[in-house]
């Protein structure tokens, strides 16, 4: 569970406070960019080694899992900002 806090900016957002409880998660699948631009899809099964997947293996579980958290990741480069996805299955 989250625990939802006021935040102290001026603007009032809000920010959330993780919970310490550790989560048990099946696979971990990931989008990243390569140095040429390309994209390369991922998937790590709990204690075991990252292997690299198909862009059809990764749509299919994408749109077919149970996805129990999604996570947004930001990197910033000399081309610009670029968004990357991780998503966790049970």
């Amino acid at each position: 569970m989250l625990d939802v806090i006021k935040n102290g900016t001026d603007k009032g957002g809000i920010t959330y406070v993780p919970s310490p409880v550790s989560v048990m998660y099946k696979e971990i699948f990931s989008i990243e960019i390569n140095k040429s631009g390309r994209l390369q899809y991922y998937k790590q099964s709990f204690d075991e080694k990252r292997i690299r997947i198909t862009k059809t293996e990764f749509s299919k579980v994408y749109n077919s899992s149970r996805i129990m958290a999604i996570e947004p990741i930001q990197i910033s480069s000399s081309s610009g900002n670029h968004f990357l996805l991780k998503f966790f299955t049970y």
